[in-house]
């Protein structure tokens, strides 16, 4: 476990690292990397990296130690490093790499067409196809390190996140920030030291970087690190590393308890004992399938690309909602309309991205804050339906419809309305055969809500349409219902 003097800077937390000695820190397929290894494989990538002259370097590959490295020898080597999601295209890599000026850039070879081959050529950009990350790290050469230490150049990360009209946002965080910000997280995201943690997430994303990565390195855990997330291999993994946390999107968890079901369906054998879900707001009937098949709770987290994890319940809640905020995250409520104490959810965090720190943060979520420093999260901003000017909050009502055993998946969004302002839909998707009625859904729910924000009109479908990320398209729904 960390001590705050241990990680002022990358040599210090690399030295804690091959302290850990001969403890495995990845299983990775076949291979198992002690810490001592991973000390080893990022100095001398460090060193690689130093010699080729370059400064911005750029990876958008799977899971592997070669991305751990790469975080790792980019801060030791003083490098600005831009971690992407594997998931792009090549023709949205490109668009980064021009942007940026990347002059160093690892890619899976699916990635990697003619075109971008044409464009690091023309710019002379140092391109590297990794087929194998264990040969290439084991190929580094063994050279002296002294060089790493004469560079006082300021490291910054940048994390992506996906935005809106084709583009993407970038977010800049110091070497400082992140190492402070591990020290920090290790005690507030649940984990434990003895833990084996499974990470099947992309750690270039923010979400398994922050609430996966940094706290396994901090407590020196076991990580078992997947390329990508498989369903049934994850299922299996689980079972054959004994993993006792686990960290996925709501979606993962969906199709997650499908797959154990499926392979395992009289007793799944599972050691875990912590089960965090962030990204997206779990549903009722997620978490309860959850609870049913694993006999645990899903823990709630939230955050953003811009300001890595800023809440996480550590002891499973009694309401859906609500997300205990770390202790060095401040938060107002902007209200909304006829609103004192809801509305949107502005923050301050010493995880600011470096262009912003003094500001406050719009998160474009809508909730509001206990005296307790509790979160209680109602969904996003843009999903807020306002009918005769009231503000009903998709999220509560899709809540409570998932009580109704017929609903498989629902949606609730505002449609245009000449007198209303806009009127609620509820977009459903029920079993085959099965009936279900607009008085059925509003009897239902007048056990639970005003009447105000009952559902004014239905939408059935087989299955609601899913974006690139496995969420509901509400975009897609939008213009269904409102065309």
């Amino acid at each position: 476990m960390l001590h705050r003097h241990d990680i002022k800077t990358p040599e210090k937390f690399l030295a804690y690292l091959k302290d850990l000695k001969e403890k495995p820190a990845i299983i990775y397929h076949a291979h198992s990397i002690s810490y001592q290894q991973l000390f080893e494989y990022a100095y001398r990538l460090s060193a690689w990296l130093m010699k080729k002259a370059k400064h911005q370097v750029m990876f958008a590959t799977e899971n592997s130690p070669l991305n751990i490295c790469l975080y790792l020898a980019g801060w030791l080597a003083k490098k600005t490093i831009f971690a992407v999601n594997p998931r792009l295209t090549a023709n949205e890599l490109l668009q980064i790499i021009v942007k940026q000026n990347i002059d160093t850039l690892f890619v899976e070879k699916s990635q990697f067409t003619d075109q971008l081959r044409q464009h690091c050529l023309q710019y002379d950009i140092s391109w590297h196809i990794v087929d194998d990350p264990i040969i290439f790290l084991s190929t580094l050469p063994d050279d002296a390190t002294s060089s790493i230490q004469q560079n006082q150049q300021q490291a910054l990360t940048y994390h992506i996140s996906s935005g809106t009209g084709g583009h993407y946002n970038l977010h800049a965080h110091t070497t400082k920030q992140i190492l402070d910000y591990a020290y920090k997280r290790q005690f507030d995201l649940g984990l434990q030291y003895d833990d084996n943690i499974l990470i099947a997430l992309s750690i270039n994303h923010a979400y398994a970087f922050s609430y996966q990565l940094l706290p396994a390195l901090s407590l020196g855990l076991t990580l078992h690190l997947m390329p990508k997330f498989n369903a049934k291999a994850v299922a299996k993994a689980v079972i054959h590393y004994k993993i006792t946390a686990l960290a996925l999107l709501p979606t993962m968890y969906h199709f997650l308890l499908q797959a154990i079901t499926t392979h395992y369906p009289e007793k799944y054998p599972h050691c875990l004992r912590y089960l965090s879900v962030a990204g997206d707001q779990p549903n009722k009937t997620l978490m309860d399938s959850v609870y049913n098949i694993l006999n645990l709770k899903l823990l709630n987290g939230m955050g953003m690309t811009e300001v890595f994890g800023y809440a996480q319940n550590m002891t499973a809640s009694d309401q859906y909602n609500k997300i205990k905020l770390f202790d060095d995250v401040k938060v107002k409520i902007q209200p909304l309309p006829n609103q004192k104490q809801i509305g949107e959810i502005y923050l301050q965090s010493p995880m600011h991205p470096v262009n912003n720190h003094d500001k406050w943060l719009q998160t474009g979520d809508f909730g509001y804050v206990d005296k307790h420093h509790f979160l209680y999260f109602l969904g996003r901003i843009k999903d807020i339906i306002i009918k005769g000017g009231s503000n009903i909050a998709p999220l509560e009502v899709e809540h409570y419809l998932y009580r109704l055993t017929k609903i498989n998946e629902v949606a609730v969004l505002g449609k245009k309305d000449p007198i209303w302002g806009e009127i609620i839909c509820a977009c459903i998707a029920i079993p085959q055969n099965a009936t279900l009625t607009l008085t059925q859904v509003n009897k239902h729910l007048t056990n639970y809500l005003a009447t105000y924000k009952h559902i004014d009109q239905i939408y059935f479908f087989d299955t609601l349409p899913k974006n690139v990320t496995g969420k509901i398209d509400r975009y897609q729904l939008r213009r269904v219902i409102n065309a």
